[in-house]
């Protein structure tokens, strides 16, 4: 009965040591996510699915005539009451540029 438990510990131990990162990789790769994905967990609320829902006197994105660079301005930094969401972009700058894509497709509906 023990050797059954030593075998199992072992073959668990072997598997886990297989399945983690290999030497040399690192384990702080950005994770990837869509500005889709990123509007609807953290803008939907105020601004809405369509951008215009305006809560909390939250800009109605479907008519903002914002540049690239100062959506991203306002997304790092907040505005008013809109926090600011910079701590989502620390590892993933791509992703900043997909939910601006994002917001900018929101003028198009």
């Amino acid at each position: 009965m023990a050797f059954q438990r030593f075998g199992w510990s072992l073959v668990l131990g072997l598997l886990i040591t297989s399945c983690s990162s290999s030497e040399g990789e690192s384990t702080d790769k950005p994770i990837e996510v869509s500005g889709i994905q990123l509007y609807q967990e953290n803008c939907v609320i105020c601004h809405g699915d369509n951008g215009n829902a305006g809560i909390s006197g939250a800009t109605e994105l479907s008519k903002s005539e914002l540049s690239e660079d100062s959506i991203k301005y306002y997304i790092l930094q907040g505005k008013n009451g809109m926090p600011p969401f910079s701590y989502l972009f620390t590892k993933d700058k791509e992703a900043l540029n997909d939910l601006v894509s994002q917001v900018i497709e929101l003028r198009r509906r």
